[in-house]
C-alpha cells in the first residue's frame, strides 16, 4: 500500500510547499487548488492496492473509478501551477518550453477526457 500513498504524498507535500511560495500572487491560489484535489486523490490511493486484491469488491472497484476520474483534474490544475511557475523564469526560453508544453499537456488531458472509454467494466 505504500507506494501510492508515497507517490500522492510527495505530490501534497511539494504543493503544501509551493502554497508558501510568494502567497500574494496567482501562484497560490492555483497551488491551493490543486493541491485540494491532489488530497482527493491522497485519499483515495490505497483503494487501489485494496482493488488489486480484491477485484471482484465493487465499492473498491468504484473508488478506483473515482481515483482514475479525480487523476484527471489533479494534472490539469498541476499544468496551470507548472504555467504560473514558468512565467517567473527569468530565461526566455525555458519559459516558452513551459508554455507550449503545458498547453499540449492540458489539451491531451482535455482529448482523453472527452475520448476515452470508461474506466468501469
Amino acid at each position: 500500500m505504500a507506494p501510492p500513498l508515497l507517490s500522492t504524498g510527495l505530490l501534497v507535500y511539494g504543493l503544501w510547499q509551493l502554497g508558501a511560495f510568494r502567497s500574494r500572487k496567482r501562484l497560490a491560489g492555483r497551488a491551493r487548488r490543486a493541491r485540494v484535489l491532489s488530497f482527493i486523490n491522497f485519499g483515495l490511493s490505497p483503494f487501489l492496492f485494496w482493488w488489486n486484491r480484491l477485484p471482484s469488491n465493487g465499492f473498491f472497484l468504484a473508488m478506483v473509478v473515482a481515483l482514475t476520474v479525480s487523476a484527471l483534474p489533479v494534472l490539469g490544475s498541476l499544468n496551470q501551477v507548472l504555467q504560473r511557475l514558468g512565467a517567473m523564469l527569468p530565461d526566455e526560453s525555458l519559459r516558452l518550453d513551459i508554455k507550449q508544453f503545458t498547453v499540449v499537456n492540458l489539451n491531451l488531458l482535455a482529448l482523453i477526457f472527452l475520448v476515452a472509454p470508461p474506466a468501469w467494466p
